[in-house]
């Protein structure tokens, strides 16, 4: 099950014009969200190199459109609900908040950020084993780590 199926069944996307996905890889997520709702359309920002890669078939009839560049650089503005869907656990504290300023300052007063990403209890007996190894491996790979 691809990441964009548990948020698109979670959340009322319904009344939303548009909604960015930052971050957003091939699109998987929001081709779930606009599947289940007819009314948004979506735009895809992330890296040059990876928008282009998004065939124009998976674009769902010009429903989702990409934009390449850089969260550090800036979001786009406009949007009605932002997607964060596993990005911020790619990165450092610092590195993340200033992810989640560039978020903050293309938002308007009504526009919604919505994060997905997995949450460690806080006590690993508690949780999968295989979210503490990937959180391992994040800090010794990236100095970055998942949050509790």
């Amino acid at each position: 099950m691809s990441s964009g199926h548990p948020i698109a069944a979670a959340y009322d996307f319904s009344e939303a014009c548009l909604i960015c996905d930052v971050g957003g890889g091939d699109g998987t997520a929001l081709r779930h969200i606009l599947g289940r709702f007819a009314k948004p359309r979506g735009l895809v920002f992330d890296l040059d190199d990876v928008v282009k890669a998004i065939p124009a078939g998976a674009q769902m009839n010009g429903r989702i459109t990409v934009r390449g560049g850089s969260f550090f650089d800036g979001v786009p503005a406009g949007a009605d609900i932002y997607l964060v869907i596993r990005v911020i656990h790619n990165w450092s504290d610092d590195d993340a908040r200033k992810i989640l300023q560039a978020c903050r300052s293309a938002m308007s007063r009504n526009s919604r950020l919505l994060l997905g990403e997995e949450i460690l209890q806080s006590g690993s007996a508690e949780g999968h084993v295989a979210g503490y190894l990937i959180d391992t491996q994040m800090m010794v790979m990236f100095g970055a780590r998942a949050r509790t």
